[in-house]
């Protein structure tokens, strides 16, 4: 399986050390390919090498970086480490992985950009279908005439129903676009990985680098949801029982009943802290899995293994990369979605019921499509993250710097 791996980003124990062949004077070994061979072109350059997937050698011309590109030319990083690409080439400082994230969205926004608002449009349009669908019973019982004289029994049950309908809606959708994000993640980390060692890949290279790890990633989204989501509803329910049946019990007191809230309220917030103990633990398993082309429970174990003395580092970076993420989102999500249900109610106020499903069509729609602006950024900081760790615990370093020709 070792063959399968991107070079440069092998696993420790399949690139053992071996003796290296004198360089050409241009800096690459003889006779080996570069890092990203498979017919990337470093940023300039006017096209791409023809031939297999990967194995021949490079296009020559100025590698990325050799001249301006928003500031000082690359290669100018701190403590006179090499730059190729969007980062120096050694461990980096916290705002050097958000920045590092920004700038892969300037090196190749058609790589970055392109496959997510596929992804995401795709996946809103589904989702657009299975609202509208589900919601036109919720809305016609909701806005039904006879709503208003029903009596408390059936406002309540109508109520609870439509209550129900909507966690259905949202819950399939939320799925989906776990599944889109995962996809999604897996694509865009190939990219960053390329524009790391100042190449720039195309989005049918990186397609054809991720398709066949599809399921592999769905999988593995999928396992690291149960994870966390389990572990955060047995953790509230073993907390929550005992309070239950303290409050439930006629003989308990204010004091008893008071005891068992608080109770029952700090099991909510451990089992909150756990559960975002173990995301921050295997938010690096889909780098892994990508990049060093390793199975399912293999990326978590690695993700596992590179948080270990880095658990602090990596949280908080984390932490701030999705309250980014949750700002940009609202604000742009936020006017977006307030203007289509204002023109909506507007274009369909003689019928309450479909303007209702047209709206929530359409920012179900349109939410999809503002992940499409998001997603790069958090893929980025994501591989960013994992090539750091790895820099400061493997000596990933070293590798990229060769495989980069530095």
């Amino acid at each position: 399986m070792s063959s399968t791996h991107l070079p440069g980003w092998e696993p420790p124990s399949s690139n053992p050390p071996s003796p290296q062949p004198p360089q050409s004077p241009g800096g690459q070994q003889d006779g080996s390919p570069r890092y990203g061979d498979y017919g990337t072109a470093p940023v300039g350059q006017p096209g791409y090498p023809q031939g297999g997937y990967q194995g021949y050698s490079a296009p020559s011309g100025p590698p990325y970086g050799s001249g301006p590109y928003g500031g000082a030319p690359y290669g100018a990083g701190m403590l006179g480490a090499p730059r190729p690409g969007i980062i120096p080439l050694r461990p980096l400082a916290f705002g050097e992985i958000l920045g590092g994230a920004f700038e892969s969205l300037r090196a190749n926004p058609r790589a970055m950009f392109v496959p997510a608002l596929v992804v995401m449009s795709i996946t809103g349009a589904i989702s657009a279908i299975i609202f509208w669908f589900l919601g036109s019973r919720d809305y016609a019982s909701l806005f039904d005439p006879s709503f208003n004289a029903a009596s408390e029994e059936e406002t309540a049950a109508v109520a609870e129903d439509f209550m129900l309908g909507l966690l259905t809606q949202y819950g399939v959708i939320g799925v989906l676009s776990t599944l889109a994000t995962a996809i999604l993640t897996g694509l865009l980390i190939v990219t960053v990985s390329r524009t790391i060692l100042g190449r720039l890949a195309t989005p049918g290279e990186v397609w054809e680098r991720t398709k066949g790890r599809l399921w592999a990633l769905i999988g593995q989204a999928v396992l690291t949801t149960l994870i966390t989501s389990g572990v955060l509803v047995v953790i509230t329910a073993l907390a929550m029982i005992p309070a239950v049946l303290v409050i439930t019990d006629d003989s308990t007191g204010p004091a008893g009943a008071g005891a068992a809230l608080i109770l029952g309220f700090l099991g909510i917030v451990v089992a909150a802290l756990v559960s975002m103990t173990l995301y921050f633990k295997l938010c690096l398993a889909p780098a892994a899995l990508i990049l060093e082309h390793v199975g399912i429970m293999e990326g978590i174990r690695r993700s596992w293994a590179l948080t270990r003395g880095h658990f602090w580092r990596t949280a908080g970076i984390r932490i701030v990369s999705l309250l980014i993420i949750s700002f940009a989102s609202y604000f742009i999500s936020a006017p977006v979605g307030a203007l289509a249900g204002f023109l909506t109610a507007i274009a369909l106020s003689s019928d309450p019921i479909l303007a209702a499903q047209v709206s929530g069509t359409l920012s179900t729609f349109l939410g999809m499509l503002v992940a499409a602006l998001i997603q790069p950024f958090d893929a980025a900081v994501i591989a960013l993250q994992y090539t750091d760790v790895r820099m400061r615990s493997e000596g990933l370093d070293i590798e990229l710097r060769r495989a980069a020709g530095v």
